[in-house]
């Protein structure tokens, strides 16, 4: 039977049973598997251009698809509320990350047992990022946290959802 998020048996459980002190952010199952390594700052950076090129490219799009539709451009506000609310929240929460983090082979999860995000708490991780970037130098000092935070390299908005960003698992080639 499943537990509970809340569970204090879940979030007190180190890899390869031992208990770890009460409070203790783990990113990785308490069943004894290896822990996912934390994803470097800089896989990060370069998660998030291509992200930001990808975002321009379909919002682009979207504003020319508008433009089309009602016969001149709004500005394209209608296409950036949606993908606001779309893009990065729904990848996440359905697969793991956004195309630049899969790309780069990434992927956000919660801190306490390593699974994936739900559509609120990635909305929520997301939107904390938005309104950080409207503020420069808030956005830089999030955005470089991750460098210096230990043990779990999180930023602010990572911090607010209770997420780590780890390597996906590489599959293993075998030679059978």
């Amino acid at each position: 039977m499943e537990e509970q998020e809340g569970s204090s048996t879940e979030s007190r459980h180190a890899p390869g049973g031992d208990a770890a002190p009460p409070g203790a952010w783990l990113y990785g199952p308490p069943d004894g598997s290896p822990q996912p390594v934390l994803a470097s700052a800089l896989t990060r950076l370069a998660a998030f251009i291509g992200d930001v090129v990808l975002f321009v490219v379909v919002l682009g799009s979207l504003v020319g698809v508008e433009a089309y539709l009602v016969g001149s451009p709004s500005g394209g506000v209608a296409a950036f509320a949606v993908l606001l609310f779309c893009y990065s929240p729904l990848c996440t929460a359905w697969w793991g990350g956004t195309p630049g983090k899969l790309l780069f082979g990434i992927r956000v999860v919660r801190a306490r047992d390593g699974r994936p995000l739900t559509y609120g708490r990635a909305l929520g991780r997301h939107m904390s990022h938005f309104g950080m970037q409207a503020v420069p130098l808030l956005n830089i000092i999030n955005n470089a946290r991750c460098v210096w935070n230990k043990p779990l390299k999180q930023c602010f908005h990572d911090v607010i959802a209770a997420s780590v960003v780890v390597e996906r698992p590489r599959r293993s080639r075998r030679n059978d």
